[in-house]
């Protein structure tokens, strides 16, 4: 859990939801999101399982006083105005959790850089409001912090079911091995330990190949370095970027 008194670089704000009392159950959610959090540990203080509601949701509470939270929620969400999340699969409205809610939570906690990752089906109906909640609480309440930024990164679109497992197991090959992509990983430099929120949302649209469904991503304000770098090396040598060398005017001599 993150305390107020404890500086840290950031927080991580983990929900995964397997079994449910009506709806079917998941078999990747609690573990994509333990995954999350351990590849995020380095970084992120993040807490244990905890029960919810006859589903069991791995992650933390607590975000006040942190640089950067980044919320990971999977389970089953339900299209209903707003991105909705059924914390026990029954008919009650008090199992449901509104996306609003959590990104309020996290863009009222004084965090300066804010990522959220939702894996559910109709993922993108929550995109358009969060957005909205977050830019204007971060307008009404702006943190002590001259980059401000907020990203959310989505599973799937409106109306598409999210096939359980797939995106967890890619965002889980980019935190643990880097992009394939050779554009993506210039910008996951070796040299840098961090990289920010953007470029893992960026490099999960690049990387996705499954035609079934279609992850999203925004993001708003001024990023900043917020999650390991898995391809960091604290001894990488300089190296000349060829970008900046094709095309280069030759000298003339006299």
């Amino acid at each position: 859990m993150c305390h107020g008194w404890v500086r840290v670089v950031g927080c991580f704000v983990g929900v995964g939801i397997d079994e449910y009392e009506v709806l079917e159950a998941l078999g990747y959610a609690v573990a994509e999101v333990g995954v999350v959090g351990q590849r995020l540990s380095p970084v992120c203080e993040g807490g244990a399982v905890v029960e919810c509601d006859g589903g069991r949701g791995s992650g933390c509470v607590g975000v006040v006083g942190c640089q950067s939270p980044l919320t990971c929620w999977c389970c089953c969400g339900l299209d209903m105005v707003g991105l909705r999340v059924n914390c026990c699969g029954c008919q009650r409205k008090k199992g449901e959790i509104l996306c609003t809610e959590v990104v309020s939570r996290c863009a009222g906690s004084g965090a300066s850089q804010l990522l959220l990752i939702v894996d559910t089906c109709h993922a993108e109906v929550g995109v358009a409001d969060a957005a909205r909640v977050a830019s204007a609480l971060l307008a009404e309440f702006p943190p002590g912090d001259e980059r401000v930024w907020f990203g959310i990164v989505v599973s799937c679109r409106a109306g598409q079911t999210a096939r359980d497992g797939a995106f967890g197991a890619l965002l889980e090959r980019l935190l643990t091995e880097g992009p394939r992509s050779a554009d993506m990983r210039r910008r996951w430099s070796r040299h840098n330990r961090l990289i920010f929120g953007d470029d893992l949302g960026a490099a999960l649209l690049e990387d996705w190949d499954d035609e079934d469904q279609a992850p999203d991503f925004v993001s708003r304000g001024r990023r900043w370095f917020m999650v390991p770098n898995p391809l960091w090396e604290p001894d990488a040598p300089e190296q000349v970027v060829e970008q900046f060398v094709v095309g280069r005017p030759r000298r003339r001599h006299r």
